[in-house]
């Protein structure tokens, strides 16, 4: 087995053990686990990529928070806010590693119509959650770093859709990938400060999996092109 299917097969298998905790109520193969899936996705990146490269530092950068922000979650509420700035960290390296990979045939038009479904949502889904966050007693310290949040995500993945499409696999790839984070942050957010959904933790950890995958299986494609 190569060194680039070797760590794709050990990332998922690493992710399936992972949501087997979270099902099984199982919470030690979750702190065995989840703290892996990220040093996996970084070896596989550094296996085609130049480490000198500004895209590869800043998606180090990336993977880096990314890392630091399921390791402060998995330490209980009290590290909610820390690992919301970490993850809001991450975001925020990815969305400049997007922007920089603009595409130049873009018009202003065709970059506001695609961010537009983008804004929507976020307007909707922020409707939903701050009227029930005005009612906890914590919804000060709150309401600001969900909002910056929200914002972040969303730029995130408008500027994934801006993206320069060649080469074309790593475009989808990488959509992908920033579509299922924000599906996975609507998750979490909707189950902890609206209403409990079932299966939520499979749903937040699987559409994780997916969105972290992706990006990084789709820099793979733009790092060799």
């Amino acid at each position: 087995m190569n060194r680039n299917l070797t760590h794709r097969v050990l990332y998922f298998i690493a992710l399936t053990l992972v949501i087997v905790g979270v099902e099984a109520d199982l919470p030690w193969l979750n702190y065995i686990f989840k703290p892996l899936l990220i040093p996996i996705l970084w070896n596989y990146l550094r296996e085609h990529a130049d480490e000198n490269t500004r895209v590869f530092r800043a998606l180090q950068a990336a993977l880096f928070f990314s890392w630091l922000g399921d390791v402060t979650l998995m330490l209980g509420n009290d590290f909610f806010l820390m690992g919301l700035g970490c993850f809001f960290l991450a975001r925020l390296s990815y969305t400049v590693i997007f922007s920089r990979q603009g595409s130049p045939t873009l018009k202003m038009y065709q970059r506001a119509l695609i961010a537009l479904p983008f804004l929507g949502y976020l307007g909707f889904l922020l409707r939903l959650i701050l009227p029930v966050l005005a009612s906890r007693p914590d919804a000060g310290a709150l309401r600001a770093p969900i909002i910056f949040y929200g914002i972040m995500i969303t730029a995130m993945g408008v500027t994934a859709i801006w993206r320069t499409v060649k080469p074309r696999i790593a475009y989808t790839w990488i959509a992908i990938g920033a579509v299922f984070f924000i599906a996975s942050d609507s998750l979490l957010a909707y189950d902890r400060f609206v209403s409990e959904l079932p299966a939520a933790g499979l749903g937040v950890i699987l559409t994780y999996g997916v969105a972290q995958f992706g990006i990084v299986h789709g820099s793979k494609f733009y790092l060799k092109h």
